[in-house]
């Protein structure tokens, strides 16, 4: 067929399946010709129109030996250039975690890239500071760059994300802010019942009200001299019962504990407040024993009518032969404690020698009727004491039960 016969054939008469038809009419397009004179980018913003319909869109414009508008400039470049095959991702010089944000967020090719902003990229669902960096440094490799990324304003592309990220840390300061100001119907600072003396340092330093405070940052405060991190915390949480924080924080939501906490904007992801971040240091500084508990097993015993065990399988991390003295393992649950009634056969684990990187094995028995004859449920704890006398180190575990019937550490001391 002629090829001007063929960009004249109008969408009813393609070969698209009935929805994609009624979808490219919604979008105005009439003709084949009306299709392919639109880039990939302008087809994927089309309303209604998802991933699969992109891919049968692409499919049958390439069968009629067709391609969109910029698309040849693309295919010199690399006539497989499909972003959603992992494989060519990451010849292409894309990061695995890079791939898996294409994949969540629809793009498809370089082009579909290159014809967005800085802005535009960092709005989507789960980019990051690295993902951002290596979608600039790779898509200028491949001869391609972000609009705002012009070689004659950044010669290189390392200036352009530098600027890029400080300028976009400054614009979602301000938008913070004014969202803050627009939530607050607070008047008075003595409105957010904070302790006296904060609001006679406060007022010292001419913050009266609370959108006077809410225009300063965490640097303006300190320079107050007479307020310390704690105290800006203490003002910050009082803020956060009515949903708002200083300039400059933002409040985030805690994916440990899922409390509420305020920290300084910032483009990553920021997951866990203080408190579990510190936990979760303390879990990564365990270099001596490792300790993993074994799902709960529910069944009779010869001693006991009904109840249940759970092993600790304790591992020495270390390269010297360590001995290791069982000083508690005990549950948790209604915040009463639950001390096991036996051990198991051949699992006692009173004192024990322990090789490098080897595993020992303590079991415990539990009486159900301690627990009122209710299983264990998600959120109840166990811990495990360990006294090494090797060096005098006491170690304390604490697990927490999981909805998948799982014990994950939740948190270690050391003493």
């Amino acid at each position: 067929m002629d090829k001007q016969k063929i960009l004249d054939t109008t969408i009813y008469d393609s070969q698209f399946s009935q929805r994609c038809k009624n979808v490219l009419n919604y979008a105005g397009v009439k003709t084949i010709g009306d299709l392919v004179n639109k880039s990939l980018d302008e087809v994927f913003r089309f309303k209604h129109l998802g991933r699969s319909m992109l891919e049968e869109i692409v499919n049958v414009v390439h069968s009629l030996e067709l391609s969109f508008q910029g698309e040849n400039i693309m295919e010199e470049k690399n006539n497989k250039d499909n972003l959603q095959d992992g494989n060519i991702a990451r010849q292409l010089g894309f990061h695995p975690a890079t791939y898996r944000f294409f994949k969540r967020n629809n793009i498809l090719c370089l082009e579909m890239l290159a014809d967005k902003t800085g802005e535009s990229i960092f709005n989507m669902q789960n980019c990051s500071i690295p993902i951002f960096r290596n979608i600039v440094e790779t898509l200028n490799k491949n001869g391609f760059r972000l609009i705002d990324c012009t070689e004659e304003e950044y010669p290189s592309v390392a200036q352009y994300i530098c600027e890029f990220i400080n300028l976009y840390k400054i614009k979602l300061a301000e938008r913070y802010y004014k969202e803050n100001i627009n939530k607050c119907y607070l008047n008075d600072i003595e409105e957010l019942k904070i302790s006296s003396r904060y609001i006679t340092i406060l007022k010292k330093f001419g913050i009266y009200t609370v959108q006077d405070l809410l225009g300063k940052t965490r640097n303006d405060l300190m320079r107050t001299k007479q307020l310390g991190s704690k105290s800006i915390s203490a003002i910050t949480e009082a803020l956060i019962k009515y949903d708002i924080t200083i300039k400059g924080d933002r409040i985030y939501s805690c994916s440990g504990c899922g409390s509420k906490f305020s920290a300084p904007i910032s483009i990553e992801p920021t997951n866990y407040c203080s408190i579990c971040m510190a936990k979760k240091d303390r879990i990564l500084s365990i270099d001596t024993l490792e300790v993993k508990l074994s799902a709960i097993e529910y069944t009779g015993f010869t001693s006991i009518k009904f109840g249940f065990d759970i092993y600790a399988n304790i591992k020495n991390l270390t390269d010297s032969l360590l001995k290791v003295k069982l000083k508690d393992f005990y549950v948790v649950t209604k915040g009463r404690q639950h001390s096991p009634k036996f051990y198991l056969t051949g699992y006692s684990f009173d004192e024990e020698m322990i090789m490098p990187n080897s595993v020992k094995s303590a079991a415990k028995i539990w009486d159900l009727d301690d627990f009122s004859g209710v299983k264990l449920k998600e959120g109840d704890e166990a811990y495990v004491s360990l006294f090494v006398l090797s060096n005098n180190k006491t170690l304390m575990y604490k697990f927490v039960l999981d909805e998948d019937g799982d014990w994950g550490i939740d948190d270690f001391y050391e003493n």
